[in-house]
């Protein structure tokens, strides 16, 4: 479970660094409900945005053609007779209809990208806002990140790009929504200085060309009085499940999480 490291004492206002991961008991929670019950979550879009639409049948496929050949021969008892052969006519099925509801065209925020410090994990990286600095090594359980250590209102700004192996590809955007509910869940049932106050699943997007799953949730830590806020990104990229979140003190409006949001999505890249 995740756990709350408090700074150094100063004389600025007090601040909290805490992680979240996904619990190996989520990881298989998702497995069991995915292979077992096979549930699509379903939710509306936030900011009045309509929830993206997402299709996971194939694509139009090129039609086969499967002759069918089957001679025969069947001489008679006269030996001088020759022996006849039967031949069926081969059949083409007919072309499939293309899909009815297509995958969303990609789609990015219309901002510059960011150009502070970079954050890479394995093939995943992002640049974070100036001024943002590399969180110690350590503090982000299976990752990496960066924060705003002057942002003194409530709990520092923070990104973080982490990843696992599930041990189960979650290849489609219905198993990748189950896996952001599943987090969601497992950090509040997992750190008890916590509780989930809500969640809310996002359009669908892109991460440097690939979909992308988004989920926010605001927690609340009773501790400190105060509530935060988690929106993070879930793809799957070969045998890992990247999870990149944004965290934001509750203090800090919908436009500015977006301010430094939208522009760090800009700057991701696949390499």
């Amino acid at each position: 479970p995740g756990t709350w490291t408090p700074p150094p004492p100063s004389a600025q206002p007090p601040k909290r660094r805490r992680t979240a991961v996904i619990a190996a008991a989520a990881v298989a929670l998702v497995v069991a409900v995915a292979v077992g019950l096979g549930i699509t979550l379903v939710a509306n879009g936030s900011d009045g945005e309509p929830e993206a639409r997402d299709d996971d049948s194939s694509s139009t496929g090129s039609p086969s053609t499967d002759p069918t050949s089957d001679p025969t021969s069947d001489p008679t008892s006269d030996p001088t007779t020759e022996p006849t052969t039967e031949t069926t006519t081969p059949t083409t099925p007919p072309t499939p209809d293309p899909p009815s509801d297509p995958k969303p065209v990609p789609f990015y925020p219309d901002v510059p990208a960011a150009t502070g410090i970079r954050v890479a994990l394995g093939p995943a990286s992002l640049r974070a806002p100036d001024g943002w600095r590399t969180i110690d090594p350590g503090i982000v359980d299976q990752g990496v990140g960066a924060r705003d250590y002057d942002d003194l209102e409530g709990y520092y700004s923070s990104v973080f790009v982490r990843r696992s192996n599930p041990g189960f590809e979650l290849d489609s955007i219905p198993l990748l929504k189950i896996a952001a509910q599943s987090s969601v869940e497992a950090l509040d049932e997992n750190d008890g200085s916590i509780t989930l106050e809500s969640s809310q699943l996002l359009p669908t997007a892109w991460l440097d060309g690939q979909q992308a799953v988004r989920i926010r949730a605001l927690y609340y830590s009773p501790g400190d009085k105060l509530y935060f806020s988690e929106e993070t990104w879930f793809a799957q990229r070969g045998k890992f499940l990247y999870r990149i979140t944004f965290q934001h003190s509750r203090a800090d409006s919908l436009e500015e999480r977006r301010a430094q949001i939208d522009p760090m999505i800009v700057s991701f890249r696949w390499s």
